[in-house]
């Protein structure tokens, strides 16, 4: 049960490894943990909000990227988006969640808050939050 808790706790990994983290999320149920206010939980629960639309895409120079271990680093960039399936009432729920929990200063919520951007109307760009 330690090693959960550690591979959970967001440090050990990278925050921008959102494919990660969302496999990691898909684990459970975390709304009723993300209701207590839990941090990571909120941004399982975002995530989980977002799954069937979550897209993930490598753009890689073949062969340089499978160069041992510098080649992934330098040759290969994985990019996240949300396709164009998903309703403006699920974006902004999941974005609800992941907001709460980037505020929280949990770091995969800070990445995953870009994925909104353009999106949804973003209700905290001056004024209080709806569902705080």
């Amino acid at each position: 049960m330690i090693v959960l808790s550690i591979s959970f706790s967001g440090r050990g990994h990278d925050p921008s490894d959102l494919s990660y983290w969302s496999q990691v999320g898909a684990t459970q149920n975390w709304s009723s943990v993300a209701a207590q206010g839990d941090p990571q939980a909120q941004f399982f629960h975002g995530i989980e909000l977002v799954r069937t639309n979550f897209v993930t895409m490598i753009d890689r120079v073949p062969r340089l990227s499978s160069i041992p271990i510098v080649g992934k680093r330098l040759f290969e960039n994985t990019s996240y988006g949300i396709d164009s399936n998903a309703s403006q009432e699920q974006l902004a729920e999941a974005y609800r969640w992941i907001k709460k929990s980037a505020e929280q200063g949990f770091a995969p919520a800070k990445e995953a808050e870009k994925l909104f951007i353009g999106r949804i109307g973003m209700p905290n760009q001056g004024g209080a939050s709806h569902g705080k």
